[in-house]
């Protein structure tokens, strides 16, 4: 998301819910924007409570700051919240936003979802290629009347990734199918999958675009994806080692 916001901004405002990953968030935001644009700068931080019903005060305080992008963390019913209350104040006609959207945000919004938000998803189904992920959007479906949220993508791969360690394994042992599934390479939905053994994360990406109206669904959908994958953008395993201490 870094590389996206920082590309073309110089003055970047921020909001997140005061718990611990947004200021995570904040914090690899920053480290990799210094490395994209080493003369883009944070002009602004907001830090509204997790559930907060009015953000009034937030809007007018990022909004003094003339941005050029207002990067959030906010997701769910705050961004949701965010987003509509931000309207009033013309924030989508002075400045862009940019954020961690799901399938569940665009179906709240529906045609009220600004255009041209920048707009990075974990799973969004009209994104997907391939037989595996036209098979799997088709029986959701047939089965549950709409499209899938990432969540329903996620957590199918999740379970099909876990029956399949667990049949490497032959057994239902956490080692064992802990070390099974490090040895193996799923094809889902989302493609190819594998799991590396340092930290056992995931090469699942994200698709970054920009929210616009669509002809073929109720809802917004992105345009202009990029596909962004997992090892262009995780921790390095020298990176993992220092967090963790070893060699300290």
């Amino acid at each position: 998301m870094a590389e996206i916001v920082g590309r073309g901004a110089s003055r970047i405002a921020f909001i997140g819910a005061d718990y611990e990953a947004a200021h995570q968030g904040l914090k690899f935001f920053k480290e990799r924007l210094a490395q994209v644009n080493p003369s883009a700068g944070i002009v602004a931080e907001a830090w509204p409570k997790l559930g907060e019903s009015d953000y009034s005060s937030y809007i007018t305080q990022l909004m003094s700051t003339k941005p050029d992008v207002i990067f959030s963390y906010l997701w769910g019913a705050d961004l949701v919240g965010f987003i509509k209350q931000s309207k009033p104040y013309g924030v989508f006609q002075k400045t862009k936003l940019a954020s961690l959207v799901f399938m569940d945000d665009l179906r709240t919004m529906g045609v009220e979802m600004p255009d041209g938000v920048i707009a990075q998803m974990r799973a969004p189904f009209f994104a997907l290629e391939g037989d595996s992920a036209a098979t799997f959007i088709e029986q959701y479906r047939s089965n549950y009347k709409e499209y899938p949220a990432d969540w329903a993508v996620m957590g199918y791969e999740g379970m099909q990734i876990l029956a399949q360690s667990i049949k490497k394994a032959g057994s239902i042992d956490s080692a064992a199918v802990m070390k099974a599934m490090e040895k193996i390479e799923y094809k889902g939905p989302r493609g190819s999958i594998a799991f590396r053994a340092i930290d056992h994360q995931g090469t699942v990406g994200s698709y970054i675009g920009t929210t616009a109206k669509s002809e073929k669904y109720p809802f917004k959908v992105l345009t202009n994806i990029k596909f962004v994958p997992a090892e262009r953008i995780w921790t390095t395993p020298a990176e993992v080692q220092q967090a963790r201490g070893v060699g300290k």
